[in-house]
């Protein structure tokens, strides 16, 4: 638990992939283009915006808890595999097809009002998107046929279009949604094992006994 308000990272970094940056309240950061950095965690600072990093090589980007509110020149970083914005004040994501490589997403915690995706982005696996209040609109699913876990808890979504396309799909927590929910295709999830949906009005009827690998289900009554 460090307090550096200002970093630039000038040194030669060419034999270091890993760098972690976390709790350090930092308000700027800055690194050499020479870098060759694959894993860099900028999480519980205070930043407002993305550094350039489009000069590094890129596979994971952690920058949970800070006071992010746009990240432009995020799209450029094409080459992410795990990206975690968690609990920041954003506004607005990039279309998730500018990352055709991403496999792990967390952007929890913020005030999106849309996800989309306008072409398929079939490396994804794990999307987390909970605790957007204001969020109403996704991508169809049938544009992430490899997810195998999502969250859209806390949300304003009241369909999930394409579900039935997931069929790697293994949890799904829609839990607390602040709108009636029509899960049209849940029933033909042949994968799901854990299933959320407590505190959520459903207006599909779900067969629940095609769902042959369902291990829990929580669905507390709608109140």
């Amino acid at each position: 638990d460090n307090r550096i308000a200002a970093l630039t990272v000038t040194r030669d970094l060419r034999n270091i992939d890993t760098l972690v940056l976390s709790n350090n309240g930092l308000t700027q950061f800055g690194i050499s283009s020479d870098a060759r950095i694959v894993y860099l965690d900028l999480s519980v600072n205070n930043l407002t915006s993305v550094p350039d990093l489009s000069a590094l090589p890129l596979r994971i980007l952690m920058m949970r808890n800070n006071s992010l509110a746009t990240v432009p020149g995020l799209d450029l970083l094409g080459d992410l595999r795990g990206l975690a914005l968690t609990h920041n004040q954003l506004g607005e994501f990039p279309d998730l097809s500018a990352f055709p490589a991403l496999e792990f997403c967390d952007i929890g915690g913020n005030w999106l009002t849309k996800i989309s995706a306008d072409q398929s982005v079939a490396s994804l696996r794990i999307l987390r998107v909970d605790e957007n209040p204001l969020l109403h609109e996704l991508f169809d699913f049938s544009l992430t046929p490899g997810l195998e876990e999502f969250d859209g808890s806390l949300t304003s979504l009241s369909t999930i279009g394409g579900l039935r396309h997931a069929q790697r799909l293994r949890e799904l927590r829609l839990t607390n949604l602040t709108q009636p929910l029509a899960v049209d295709g849940l029933g033909e999830l042949a994968s799901l094992s854990v299933l959320w949906l407590k505190q959520t009005l459903v207006t599909t009827v779900v067969d629940l006994s095609k769902l042959i690998s369902l291990r829990a289900l929580i669905m507390h009554r709608y109140s």
